[in-house]
């Protein structure tokens, strides 16, 4: 791998994946404010029609159902298990890596491969590893909402970079050069 002047790879990285989370971030908030702008003139318009009670609270009800359905739906911080499909003739390994999640507790969490060392994962033509990791004091699930990773293959590095798809069965598919 060469090193140019530039900033390192892994800060390219990093700071890709803090402007893809800072861009969904923004679109949640503005789904949040308009989900609640509409329930808001949902309110307004019952009480300015006179309805009864028990209708108000059905037609609420019914509006609180679809919000939390739309909320479920545009839920974009999914998380999944990271791997690597191989689907050429030719090995490929992973050179570098950064992942971030959101935990069950509501914190982001990171994995960075950067200090571990390069190739850790080896994946042979026509297999499929979950990339995980676990040594010492380090350990890694595989867990991703977003990744950044290089793929080295016959001396070269090739970028890719992404979010976590709402498909369980997704693979970062490696078809060669």
């Amino acid at each position: 791998m060469s090193e140019d002047a530039g900033l390192p790879k892994i800060t390219m990285m990093i700071s890709a994946v803090a402007i893809a989370f800072a861009g969904i971030l923004a679109f949640l908030i503005l789904k949040w404010t308009d989900s609640n702008a509409a329930a808001t003139e949902a309110r307004l318009m019952i009480e300015e029609l006179g309805t009864a009670e028990d209708e108000v609270s059905a037609i609420l009800n019914e509006v609180e159902g679809r919000l939390a359905g739309l909320e479920e739906r545009s839920n974009v911080l999914i998380k999944g298990k990271l791997s690597v499909c191989n689907l050429s003739t030719e090995p490929v390994s992973v050179s570098l890596l950064a992942a971030t999640h959101l935990n069950d507790q509501g914190a982001f969490e990171t994995f960075n491969s950067e200090t571990l060392g390069k190739g850790l994962w080896r994946i042979g033509p026509g297999e499929t590893q979950a990339l995980t990791y676990a040594q010492g004091a380090v350990t890694w699930d595989g867990d991703v909402s977003y990744y950044a990773m290089w793929l080295m293959a016959g001396g070269q590095e090739y970028p890719y970079a992404g979010t976590w798809p709402a498909d369980e069965e997704f693979c970062i598919r490696w078809t060669g050069v």
